[in-house]
Parts: C-alpha cells; sequence; structure tokens
C-alpha cells in the first residue's frame, strides 16, 4: 500500500510540474528571442535556403573528381560495309579527367561558397528583424502595463474622493454639482480604465503572435525595465555597425561573387584540356555482349579544345561582371550613407527621450505637491470639487508622460541594437 502510494504521489508531482514549466515559464526580453527565432516558420525556411547552399558547394567539389560514363549503341545499316557490319553494336566506357579550363572549377567553388555566405547573411538579417519586432512589441507590452496601472489609480482616486464628497453631501457640507461632477469624472475614469486593460491584451496578442508562445502577463519578467541603458557617442556605434550589419555584408559577398563572375568569364578564353580513357567493345551484331563476334579497344587520347568564335559572348559576358561590380559598390556607399543617418537620429533620439524622461519625473513630483495642496484646500472649502479633478487628472497625465519618455528611451534602444547587429541568438 505504501509502494503504491508513493508511485501516485510521484506521478502527481510530475503532472503538476509540467505545465507548470509550460506554462509559467518567465521570458525575460532574450528568452522571448529565443522562443520567436525556435518558433517562426520563416526562421526554418531560411535554415532550409543555408543547407541548400552547403550542398550546391558539396556538388561544385565533384567538378575536381573524374567522371565516369556508359553508352550502348545499335546502328542497322542499309547493307554491310568493308568496314562495318549491316547490324553492330558498340559499348562505351569513358573516364574523363579534366586538367585545364581557365581555373573554371576554382571559380564555380568561390561563386558557391559566397552563395553560402549571402545566405547566411539572409538568415542573420531575418533574426535581427525578429528580435528587433519582439523587442519592439515587448516595450508596447510594458506601456501598456504600466499605464494600465495609472489608469486604475485614477479610477481609485476619482471613487474615494466620489465617496468623500458623497458622505460630504449627505451632511450638507457639499454641493449637489460637487457630486455630480466627481460621479461624471469617476465613470470616465472607468471607461479608460477598460480601455487601458483592452490595451494590454491587445499588446499581448501582438507579442505571442511574433514569438509563437501563448504569454500571458504574468509570463513577462519587466525587470529589464528597472535601469535605464547607457548610448555611447555616434562614432563607436557606426564602428560596429559598419562592421557587422548583414546587409552590407551581403553585398560585401555580391561583390566578391562579381570578381569570381569574371574570371569565371575569362575561362572561356583559355583552351579546355582533358584526359579521357575509354573501353569499347565492338560486336557484329545486336548483342554487344557476344563475346564471339566482339572486338576490344582500349584508347587513351588527351583533348585540347578551344573556341575561336562564339558571337563576342564571352567579352560581353566579361564586361557585365565587371558593371556588376560598380553596380554593387554604388550600393554599398549608398546604404553605409543611409545607415549612418540613421544612427545619427537614433542617437539624437535618444538624447531627446533623456531629457523628456528627467522633465516627466519632475512633472510627477510637481503634480503630487499640487494634488496634495488641492486636496487641503477643498477640505477646508476653499477649492472647487473641480480643483481636485483636475489634479489627480494632471498626475496621471504626469506620469502618463514618464512612461512614454520611459518606453522611447527603450525603443530607441533597440532600434540602436538592431543598427549595429547587437541581438545576439543562439
Amino acid at each position: 500500500m505504501n509502494q503504491i502510494k508513493q508511485i501516485l504521489f510521484i506521478v502527481f508531482i510530475v503532472f503538476i510540474s509540467l505545465p507548470l514549466s509550460a506554462e509559467t515559464g518567465i521570458f525575460s526580453v532574450d528568452g522571448l528571442f529565443k522562443a520567436a527565432v525556435k518558433n517562426r516558420e520563416i526562421v526554418k525556411s531560411y535554415e532550409i535556403a543555408v543547407e541548400q547552399a552547403k550542398l550546391a558547394i558539396s556538388s561544385k567539389k565533384g567538378n575536381y573528381l573524374p567522371s565516369l560514363d556508359a553508352a550502348y549503341k545499335v546502328n542497322k545499316l542499309a547493307e554491310s560495309s568493308k568496314f562495318e557490319n549491316e547490324k553492330n553494336s558498340e559499348i562505351s566506357i569513358f573516364l574523363t579527367q579534366n586538367l585545364f579550363y581557365g581555373f573554371k572549377d576554382k571559380n564555380e567553388f568561390d561563386i558557391a561558397e559566397i552563395d553560402l555566405n549571402s545566405v547566411e547573411c539572409d538568415l542573420d538579417i531575418l533574426i535581427q528583424d525578429i528580435s528587433l519586432q519582439v523587442a519592439l512589441s515587448f516595450v508596447a507590452v510594458y506601456q501598456a502595463e504600466a499605464k494600465r496601472a495609472v489608469a486604475e489609480d485614477a479610477y481609485k482616486a476619482y471613487s474615494e474622493r466620489y465617496e468623500n464628497t458623497s458622505l460630504k453631501y449627505s451632511v450638507g457640507v457639499a454641493t449637489k454639482r460637487d457630486l455630480l461632477v466627481m460621479k461624471v469624472e469617476k465613470d470616465d475614469a472607468s471607461r479608460n480604465l477598460i480601455q487601458a486593460e483592452n490595451e494590454v491584451e491587445k499588446a499581448l496578442n501582438q507579442l505571442r503572435l511574433i514569438t509563437g508562445e501563448n504569454l500571458k502577463l504574468e509570463n513577462l519578467d519587466f525587470s529589464f525595465f528597472k535601469s535605464l541603458p547607457e548610448f555611447k557617442s555616434f562614432e563607436e556605434y557606426k564602428t560596429i555597425m559598419l562592421s557587422k550589419r548583414g546587409d552590407l555584408k551581403k553585398i560585401k559577398a555580391g561583390l566578391k561573387k562579381a570578381i569570381a563572375s569574371e574570371n569565371l568569364a575569362k575561362a572561356s578564353f583559355y583552351p579546355k584540356v582533358d584526359f579521357v580513357l575509354s573501353k569499347r567493345y565492338n560486336s557484329n551484331n545486336y548483342n554487344a555482349f557476344d563475346s564471339g563476334s566482339r572486338k576490344d579497344e582500349t584508347r587513351a587520347q588527351l583533348k585540347l579544345a578551344v573556341n575561336l568564335f562564339d558571337g563576342m559572348k564571352k567579352y560581353k559576358n566579361v564586361d557585365k561582371a565587371k558593371l556588376e561590380q560598380n553596380k554593387l559598390e554604388h550600393r554599398f556607399n549608398e546604404l553605409a550613407d543611409k545607415l549612418s543617418t540613421e544612427l545619427e537620429n537614433c542617437i539624437l533620439d535618444a538624447k531627446t527621450s533623456e531629457k523628456n524622461f528627467d522633465v516627466s519625473k519632475e512633472g510627477i513630483i510637481e503634480a503630487k505637491e499640487n494634488l496634495r495642496i488641492t486636496q487641503l484646500s477643498f477640505d477646508n472649502g476653499s477649492a472647487a470639487a473641480s480643483d481636485v479633478l483636475d489634479s489627480i487628472y494632471y498626475l496621471s497625465r504626469a506620469r502618463n508622460n514618464e512612461i512614454n519618455a520611459k518606453a522611447m528611451i527603450f525603443v530607441t534602444w533597440f532600434k540602436l541594437r538592431r543598427l549595429i547587429v547587437d541581438f545576439s541568438v543562439n
């Protein structure tokens, strides 16, 4: 009996622990990055593209190896000749090894490796973009929840003032107008709270979509927002950005590919040299396997072939590859300038957000003091109910301003991290 109880107890522990780890796990922002990359189907498709590029490299390695071919041929002539019977057949086996073709094999292999590098850049760009989407959605949830808390506090404040005014009205201290004003503001605060709760759920839905996780508010770790990020200088970030950006790396890879394509096009100017070892079995009937009538021949050949004229296609292909290099150089410079401008503007946004945040903190202190003084004046009969309501509104607005300014600092910070490729997802 005791053994059965022990087994049931273990099963119970396992049963309650598995759902907890799956459903109520706490996600930091880095954990959300990893979840999104793991769950998104688009990432899996890009990973397949990387594997395809690797297979293409393996395929190009085969160009360095000899090729082995076999052929079976039957002939029917109108009549036999001195050299060939009316009915004959042939089995041929060829072993061919290319010895030289203007380094065509090497250039094709180089292009395959560059293609792999380019596809890996595409995957890196995608992961960085998804990470930014996750980060911005995470900030949106934090911002919506913080504003919901402000709306809840405002509703409680209005409700408390309404109850106090209702008591005063019942003993003739407050007027009917004061009571009605309080009721109107209390109802409006209730509607604002409902809308704020709706905004939280909408922000969560967007985060669920991007990460592929069934997230709840209690699953998110907002401790990341306790301390503000520190920003470095524009020049420091620019150096990092220009060396790490996947889109710039991809253009550089394209430039290398254009150079390799030019060399590949120049290969057609060189002669092609092949070594061929062949074995032929000829028979005077349709059965080339008939050893009685079969003649064997073994031949080793060194073949040299060169194109003398192809309608100037060789020259056009070389010119095309050179133009591709020029085009990519212009694109690289254009993109580098564009990213530098975005980085500079991002630094400006960061400085502005930090200033706004400092101002908003002072505004909260002033709004709290204003509410305290106005409440005392109202209690003493020297201020109207509308003055108290205005003070509560001013405090809520000041808190929302602080939330918006803080959220903008983190939005700018995450955009900056995307610019310098700072999202690390294994």
